[in-house]
């Protein structure tokens, strides 16, 4: 056998998850020092955004029982509509008759 000279495949995929992290991280943070320094070169105040929870937002829908929820969804082509975290504290799991009314 030849001495081959080369990358193994695996060594490949461990430099591509490394430059894959690397810039999952470096990329926000740029994207900010990017505004930071635009801001400051127009003579304005830097002000960094907020970074907070998830904003949860409520749908209004009707079952087929005629009982209104107010939730969050999920469709499954599988089963149909998911409502979840609803106000009233239940799950409604494939519901397939659901009318949505909008807020």
């Amino acid at each position: 056998m030849k001495n081959q000279k080369g990358f193994t495949l695996l060594e490949l995929m461990i430099v591509m998850a490394v430059i894959g992290i690397l810039a999952a991280i470096a990329i926000p943070k740029f994207k900010e020092m990017l505004a930071k320094h635009r801001a400051e070169a127009n003579g304005e105040k830097y002000v960094p955004p907020v970074r907070s929870e998830r904003q949860v937002q409520y749908n209004t829908y009707t079952l087929s029982n005629g009982q209104v929820v107010e939730c969050e969804t999920h469709y499954d082509s599988s089963c149909g509509l998911t409502l979840y975290n609803c106000k009233d504290g239940r799950e409604y799991k494939c519901q397939t008759n659901v009318s949505y009314k909008k807020n």
